[in-house]
């Protein structure tokens, strides 16, 4: 069966043609224009292409010409109401097969088209006109015409860019232009899924099953439940395997669960995504809109791009992790009670938390941002020091000059890089050690007073036995004779011995 693309503004001719022919041997396409029929205009999908244009002036080249480009080798013919011989002879020159007059007469129509199959036209190249002007313009537009198709490509690639930190927007985008090109009718991309640790290469670790990304052509909630296995199916199969498989191959036919994966996608064709290391998601596609499958050469294209598309989804976990541990570590500083400022090589401030920005901001002006003059000197002349040199400065003491009373333990440690000799930004941390300075102090003053109550203590105990009278001790003798001589026998025998 023989596929005719018809491009006419109106439905008239492509029912004229469609009642001409034998609906047997020839399938029909109508399309309002060329932009519109951008998806089926694919080597060798068409066999044959139905133009319905005025051939009065130059749009009309101008539309052979950009349909030349997509389809060199497809024969074509022309329908038009008035002719003029001159552009008559530049249609041909361009390649046009026959030039007939509406409206179409079936049998002229089914004579000259089975002409075509058994004495196919050569293709030809477009030649310059006879006519000065028509050369002129048919050359400065065949320039602009590469000109703006060129220009279209790169504007529906660079919607792209526009997503590079979005899995989910640069998938769907990716999808979209995909589908556009190969006219599919259902496509779907699945994707591993990342977690928030790390694995021992410092790459973000990954689930052992792949959801839906985006997909199009298919209700939402039949792949909200729905997932792809690294054991079984499909996605157990491209882990092993790492090759795009067909639904009708034998593999699939042995394999139950593939079957089943297939058919609740209604795709025919899975095509795995790897980010040169390791499987990370799996692309599924439909047949095209008009029934043909997807070609080998075009599925191998697809397999690189995915590749490099698997690539940039890599980044984007990176950068997501990156990002997690930069905000997890920016909170850890913005409420610590130490004062932390970060000072870049050119002595800018990169970052100071609530502490310092409290500590060393002017009364008034917190809310702005801190500069690195308003660092004490004795703290900023420590920092340019090891910004310079590389090496830690050991930790000193500070007494503001307007608040004496204060005292403050400052640490300036450097970043430096591996191999490098200088650093290029150094940590100052300012902890304010006043209060502990004053318990400190308590501490002592009330240990010395405990030390001086047990001196007084004993200086009185001793006073009170130098000022005993003799007979009191004797008194006490008599009593401790009195209290043996009661005692058992056997008792006093005890302790003399």
């Amino acid at each position: 069966m023989k596929t005719l693309l018809v491009l006419a503004p109106h439905p008239d001719l492509a029912d004229a043609v469609r009642g001409a022919l034998d609906p047997e041997k020839y399938r029909l396409i109508h399309r309002i224009s060329i932009e519109e029929s951008e998806p089926l205009l694919i080597r060798g999908v068409l066999d044959l292409c139905i133009l319905d244009v005025e051939l009065t002036n130059v749009q009309g080249i101008w539309v052979l010409e950009k349909l030349h480009r997509r389809l060199p080798t497809v024969p074509v013919i022309i329908f038009t109401d008035t002719r003029d011989w001159q552009w008559e002879e530049e249609a041909y020159l361009h390649g046009v097969a026959h030039i007939l007059n509406k409206p179409a007469r079936p049998r002229t129509l089914n004579a000259l088209v089975e002409r075509l199959w058994t004495h196919p036209v050569a293709p030809r190249v477009p030649v310059k006109s006879i006519t000065t002007n028509v050369s002129a313009s048919s050359t400065s537009l065949n320039v602009s015409g590469d000109t703006e198709e060129t220009l279209t490509k790169l504007r529906n690639f660079s919607g792209i860019l526009t997503h590079s930190l979005n899995s989910e927007g640069l998938l769907r985008k990716f999808l979209l232009q995909l589908r556009e090109i190969l006219g599919v009718n259902r496509a779907a991309l699945f994707l591993r899924q990342s977690t928030s640790g790390l694995n021992q290469n410092g790459l973000p670790e990954a689930s052992r099953s792949m959801r839906s990304a985006c997909a199009l052509g298919l209700p939402p909630g039949l792949l909200e439940h729905f997932e792809l296995s690294f054991e079984t199916g499909i996605g157990g199969y491209l882990h092993r395997e790492g090759r795009i498989i067909r639904r009708d191959s034998a593999e699939v036919y042995a394999d139950p669960q593939m079957q089943k994966e297939f058919e609740i996608l209604g795709a025919q064709v899975a095509v795995p995504m790897f980010d040169r290391e390791r499987l990370i998601g799996v692309a599924a596609f439909d047949g095209r809109v008009t029934g043909e499958p997807i070609g080998n050469n075009e599925l191998e294209l697809i397999f690189h791009l995915l590749e490099e598309l698997g690539l940039a989804v890599k980044n984007i976990w990176l950068h997501d992790q990156l990002l997690g541990n930069n905000e997890m570590m920016t909170d850890i500083l913005r409420e610590l009670s130490s004062a932390c400022v970060v000072v870049s090589r050119d002595l800018v401030i990169q970052h100071a938390n609530k502490a310092a920005k409290h500590l060393f901001s002017k009364p008034g002006n917190r809310s702005v941002d801190l500069e690195f003059s308003d660092i004490p000197q004795a703290m900023g002349s420590k920092v340019y020091q090891v910004i310079k040199t590389g090496a830690g400065v050991a930790t000193f003491k500070h007494q503001p000059a307007d608040a004496p009373q204060k005292l403050f333990h400052v640490t300036v440690v450097p970043f430096v890089r591996p191999g490098a000799t200088a650093a290029h930004a150094a940590l100052l941390i300012v902890e304010d050690h006043t209060q502990a300075e004053a318990f400190r102090k308590l501490e002592i003053e009330a240990a010395n007073l405990r030390l001086i109550k047990v001196m007084a203590d004993r200086l009185a105990h001793e006073v009170g036995n130098a000022l005993v009278p003799l007979s009191t001790h004797q008194q006490l003798l008599g009593e401790s004779s009195k209290i043996l001589n009661s005692a058992p026998r056997w008792i006093l025998r005890c302790r003399t011995a």
